[in-house]
């Protein structure tokens, strides 16, 4: 039986490496070894700037939720402006997260309702919770 492959979105980087009482599938979604989890640099930047301006977190904590991150999800490289230009999204920032889950054949994981709505033609879309309760029926199954 394949592992679900799923490509989380920075928010949900970010409930699961700093904040899992926000999002409280995030953390063992992202620790789990029952699925293949990716990400790409763009949202590790994203988790940075998210732990700096907004949670106003210091450089060694966010640098050690970054490598909690790297530790637990591929990392893959951001797709080049070229390759994810041609994704139709209101919101642009978000067009490298899902190329990159298009590239992967992943799920988009995401807490983001408008993204996974917009997305959704594009690639498969789920929220942290739905992923870990995908995941945790193949764990009781197999």
């Amino acid at each position: 039986m394949t592992r679900p492959r799923f490509f989380l979105d920075t928010n949900v980087l970010v409930a699961g490496s700093a904040l899992p009482q926000l999002v409280p599938h995030s953390r063992p979604l992202l620790e789990s070894k029952a699925c293949e989890k990716f990400t790409n640099e763009y949202a590790l930047k994203e988790l940075r700037r998210v732990l700096e301006e907004r949670l106003e977190a210091p450089p060694h904590l966010q640098n050690a939720a970054v490598d909690y991150v790297r530790q637990q999800a591929s990392v893959v490289p951001t797709p080049s402006p070229r390759e994810f230009s041609k994704y139709e999204l209101v919101d642009r920032s978000d067009r490298p997260v899902v190329c990159s889950a298009v590239q992967l054949s992943a799920t988009l994981v995401t807490e983001d309702r408008r993204l996974r709505k917009e997305a959704a033609k594009y690639v498969d879309t789920t929220s942290a919770r739905e992923a870990w309760e995908m995941v945790k029926s193949r764990i009781v199954k197999g």
